[in-house]
């Protein structure tokens, strides 16, 4: 059985349509067939026309780049409702301030072995980024009384 691959030019992977993921060429069988696309552009309107799911048209390690990048972001978030500036500058307190390091290291390792778990899946295809992130842990400062 041949398989359906599209190669865009720059590209050191190729799109397998079957499966709806990048993979890497050496995946190609000699009985596969592999169509020569101008750029994502155009592999995304290939495949709205045969009807596959978009999915990621990124390749993956930028797909994990991009996730990496949204939960930094989102720690970031978590630390700027105490007022700190960003994650580290709360990981790095003592003294008068040990409680919030204390409370933020709890949740940016809770979000960071989440994330990891689940970039495993956007390098495969089975999940978007955007469905990674919506996995992750809430992220959320307790009352005072129990800080």
């Amino acid at each position: 059985m041949f398989r359906t691959f599209y190669q865009i030019p720059g590209e050191a992977k190729v799109w397998l349509a079957e499966e709806a993921v990048w993979t890497e060429r050496s995946a190609v069988a000699r009985e596969d067939s592999v169509h020569a696309l101008a750029d994502k552009d155009e592999l995304s309107a290939c495949l709205r026309f045969y009807g596959f799911p978009l999915g990621e048209l990124a390749a993956p390690d930028d797909l994990v780049k991009q996730f990496e990048a949204a939960v930094t972001q989102r720690l970031n978030t978590f630390a700027l409702e105490k007022g700190w500036d960003n994650i580290d500058r709360v990981l790095n307190q003592k003294g008068a301030f040990a409680n919030e390091a204390t409370v933020a290291q709890k949740v940016y390792d809770e979000i960071w072995l989440a994330a990891f778990a689940l970039e495993a899946k956007i390098r495969f295809g089975t999940i978007s980024v955007d469905g990674a992130l919506a996995q992750l842990p809430e992220t959320r400062w307790p009352p005072a009384h129990e800080a």
